[in-house]
Order: structure tokens, then sequence, then C-alpha cells
């Protein structure tokens, strides 16, 4: 191991220390813009969804509500003829399966 002066062990040490920032920024950097892309079209756009499902707007208020659901669930389980969320739902099986 060659004998280094005080002044090359700092320059030394200084070049190891950009290289690794560096090294980090870059790693960041591609991380960094894939993770917002994941936030602003992944996470925020279902949070809205999630909103939205419990929201009832009429002309002057937004009201806060489980109509969505029980219509979907009235939809379903609810009468004995067929609705046509249920007709849709037959013919869909019957054209792909």
């Amino acid at each position: 191991m060659p004998n280094y002066s005080a002044e090359e062990l700092k320059t030394i040490n200084k070049q190891k220390r950009n290289n690794i920032l560096k090294k980090y920024l870059f790693i960041f950097s591609i991380i960094g813009f894939q993770m917002l892309i994941f936030v602003v079209f992944y996470i925020i756009v279902n949070f809205n969804s999630i909103l939205m499902a419990f929201q009832l707007k009429t002309k002057e208020t937004t009201i806060w509500t489980f109509d969505n659901f029980t219509r979907m669930y009235e939809e379903f389980f609810g009468s004995k003829d067929k609705t046509e969320l249920i007709l849709a739902l037959t013919n869909t099986f019957k054209f792909y399966c």
C-alpha cells in the first residue's frame, strides 16, 4: 500500500464521498420519479373513488350516505325479478363462457 500524504488522503476520501453521493442521488431520482407516478395516478385516484362511493350529490350540496351501497345490494339480492344488473351479468357470462 503506497504512502499517501494527508492532502492526498483528503482528496481520495472526498472523491469517494462524491461517488457515493452521486450513486444515491441517481438511485433516488429513478425511484423517486416512479414513486411520484404511483402516488399521483394510483393512490390519489383510488382515494377519490372511495370518497365518491359515499357521496350523494344534489344541486346544492353533497351528502355523505350509504345509498350507493344499499342500491347495489338491492340490485343483487333485493327483488325476485331479474333486475338490469342481474340480466347484464347473465348476458356477460353467456357471452364469455
